[in-house]
């Protein structure tokens, strides 16, 4: 009855440790299952706005390309200064920035840096691309501005040269309209020093000539050497080609902004996966711990019941040894009965030996009568 009772008691104490232990572990997993989930949402959150400025350069590359494609082109661009292109792309740059300062503002102190870089980035392409625009316009189009001007020279020079017969000279006129559109088709470096090299040419013919005209051409060489030199100065600012000038600055900050946006959604995505391996982790650990310790608590009451039950095996064995002690006793008629012997195993005080030694002796009598 006592060992009922000691068994109860040891059994509502791993009950009740069992489930202060369970408890503790459901905390802990909903503690890390809610920190785990928060930080997914933000992690999802700023791949999602990261998502939007990287559709946001895409939009500001197109747009970029749309004026530069359609309004160099176009008279109203140098005269105004204003596109439905150009006005486009500077929407576009406004709502970019701002969703690059609301992305900042999410953000924590530590994490807010990056943003910062990219709004950094964003300034520093508007600022490239409005010297760009400004430059482009600087070198005006095929009737205004600077190619103008010394293509109206070129042509003073031709019409000049037309009224002396002078092949040679004529000759390098043509070799230098030549290198010139080919300079403004390719804006290569070699393409501008055969440029020069043809004005320096026609110099050189011109001083050998004789008459009034030879002033004439002159001044008109010299205005027209500066006029290009003028037209190459905006050109190198422009970029002559889009790994320089403004053309490469321009490029270069978009590209480094994708790359940062890129960086921003790849650690977004990794900070999600941590969050759910975390979460994961921490059930499993409760889980085996929870198990551990279950088994820790009821192991002493198994091997407690395993000892209470061993004293009861013992007493029956013998019971069993004792039964054994015994022989049947024939009498005359054949009839066997049962009696006890006594030996010096069953013995265990001197009066009980007293009486088994007087039983043994009348016993003996009896059969020989």
């Amino acid at each position: 009855m006592q060992t009922l009772i000691g068994d109860n008691r040891r059994l509502l104490r791993i009950g009740g440790l069992s489930a202060a232990i369970a408890i503790i572990l459901a905390f802990l997993w909903i503690g890390t299952k809610s920190y785990s989930s928060h930080v997914a949402a933000e992690a999802q959150s700023t791949q999602l706005i990261a998502s939007r400025i990287e559709t946001l350069i895409l939009d500001n590359r197109r747009t970029e390309k749309d004026f530069i494609l359609r309004d160099l082109n176009n008279p109203q661009f140098y005269q105004t200064g204003e596109t439905i292109s150009l006005r486009k792309h500077q929407e576009s740059l406004a709502t970019l920035r701002k969703e690059i300062m609301l992305f900042a503002s999410q953000l924590e102190d530590g994490s807010r840096e990056t943003a910062l870089d990219l709004l950094r980035l964003s300034d520093q392409y508007t600022e490239s691309f409005f010297k760009l625009v400004a430059a482009y316009r600087e070198r005006g189009d095929k009737e205004a501005s600077l190619e103008s001007e010394w293509k109206d020279l070129i042509t003073d020079i031709e019409q000049t040269l037309s009224k002396q017969d002078n092949f040679g000279l004529f000759r390098l006129l043509l070799d230098l309209k030549k290198d010139e559109k080919d300079y403004v088709a390719g804006r290569q470096e070699t393409q501008i020093d055969a440029v020069f090299s043809d004005i320096e040419a026609m110099r050189k013919a011109i001083s050998k000539l004789s008459g009034s005209d030879v002033n004439r051409l002159t001044s008109d060489i010299d205005q027209y050497e500066a006029a290009l030199k003028n037209h190459i100065v905006v050109n190198r600012k422009i970029g002559l080609s889009e790994s320089t000038g403004f053309q490469a600055d321009t490029r270069d900050t978009m590209q480094s902004m994708s790359t940062l946006v890129q960086k921003i959604q790849d650690d977004a995505v990794a900070t999600m996966q941590t969050a759910t391996r975390l979460s994961t982790t921490v059930f499993y650990i409760c889980i085996a711990i929870g198990m551990g310790l279950l088994a820790a608590l009821t192991y002493p009451l198994y091997t407690n019941k395993r000892s209470a039950l061993s004293p009861r095996n013992d007493s029956d064995d013998s019971e069993d040894s004792t039964s054994s002690n015994h022989e049947v006793h024939l009498n005359g008629n054949g009839n066997g009965s049962e009696k006890p012997v006594a030996s010096a195993d069953n013995v265990t005080s001197p009066l009980l030996a007293m009486t088994a030694a007087a039983t043994i002796e009348n016993a003996h009598t009896g059969e020989l009568s």
